[in-house]
């Protein structure tokens, strides 16, 4: 197979017989910068070995591996006036196929500033996700369904974990961590649980385009927890059904199975949420319907109560004073009982 020049934004698109050179006064030469940048965050330099047989001070840079059985071989090219990336191997056009749009995306987003780097300060680890004050303001809400003497939050909180099998991780988020969204303020803004379809869908392309990993291995999401403040709406849970769709192919494209076992492969996906939302207004038949939809496509609803309100508090690393009495209970009842 010919190499194979990536394609950027910007420049306009280079034919597999062109070389994929620019000078750094050609408009585009950082975007093509920046596109090594991302190429060594998803895959490590210390993958690319060094390779000095060119003449004008050209040094290649090359990374061989494995990917749906087939040989890829992706090329780093640099030059003193130039750098370049190339792609080729029996493999190079099926992982340019999967990869060139995720890559793409990143870099748009690492020029923006938005792509969090490994190492990055994430900030305050020991900060809780949700305040007391959240808590009570979000999830505990006092009012009674069917009445508007108070009101509600127009605001949504959402927590979520997600887990896979692969030997590979995503540095930016990482897995078993729980992640807090909120939904962005605004006629126009996101929902809460449209930021985390945008973060699961990124993470499951990354995953897609690793080297292949030992035999029998996932290369996909295998498991996604959510805490919600709010039920989804109709419009989010058919996101939803949609994202969960496509994570179950993601599973069974990742696996060379039979077809009994294919079946069962499935990813896990549960959202537990404190209010329902909107649960009697005009539209409220569309949202019992899009949560009824939810349960259709294997995705288990649950509605926090006395018996996970505990782990609640635990994930979110929240601490009430009702905890810190029933703390001190247990203390004072196992000294007494020692006694």
């Amino acid at each position: 197979m010919q190499q194979q020049p990536y394609n950027l934004p910007g420049p306009s698109p280079m034919s597999l017989q062109q070389s994929c050179v620019m000078a750094p006064q050609q408009p585009g030469w950082e975007v093509h910068r920046r596109y090594e940048d991302i190429m060594s965050l998803n895959y490590g330099r210390n993958h690319f070995v060094q390779k000095n047989e060119y003449p004008y001070n050209r040094i290649d840079y090359i990374y061989r591996f494995k990917f749906r059985g087939e040989g890829v071989c992706i090329t780093l090219i640099h030059g003193t006036q130039y750098t370049s990336l190339s792609v080729g191997g029996n493999g190079g056009q099926t992982w340019w196929d999967k990869a060139s749009r995720f890559l793409d995306k990143q870099c748009k987003r690492l020029q923006s500033g938005d792509l969090q780097k490994p190492g990055a300060d994430t900030g305050d680890n020991k900060k809780p996700l949700v305040s007391e004050k959240e808590f009570r303001d979000f999830f505990a809400i006092p009012n009674v369904y069917g009445t508007y003497d108070l009101p509600w939050p127009r605001s949504t909180i959402l927590l979520y974990k997600y887990s896979s099998n692969t030997s590979i991780k995503y540095w930016e988020i990482p897995e078993n961590t729980l992640k807090r969204v909120d939904n962005e303020p605004g006629r126009d803004g996101r929902d809460a649980e449209e930021i985390m379809i945008e973060d699961l869908e990124n993470i499951q392309d990354y995953l897609t385009i690793q080297p292949d990993d030992i035999e029998g291995s996932y290369k996909a999401i295998l498991s996604v927890e959510v805490i919600l403040s709010y039920s989804p709406c109709d419009k989010c849970s058919q996101s939803l059904c949609l994202l969960k769709e496509t994570m179950d192919k993601k599973v069974k494209e990742s696996l060379s199975l039979t077809k009994e076992v294919e079946d069962e492969e499935k990813v896990k996906f549960k959202i537990t949420f404190s209010n329902f939302y909107k649960h009697l207004e005009i539209f409220d038949n569309e949202h019992i319907e899009g949560l009824k939809n939810l349960l259709r496509s294997d995705i288990k609803l649950d509605i926090f109560s006395d018996d996970n309100w505990d782990y609640f508090f635990n994930a979110a690393g929240l601490v009430t004073e009702r905890q810190k009495e029933k703390g001190l209970t247990r203390k004072f009842y196992n000294i007494l009982k020692d006694q």
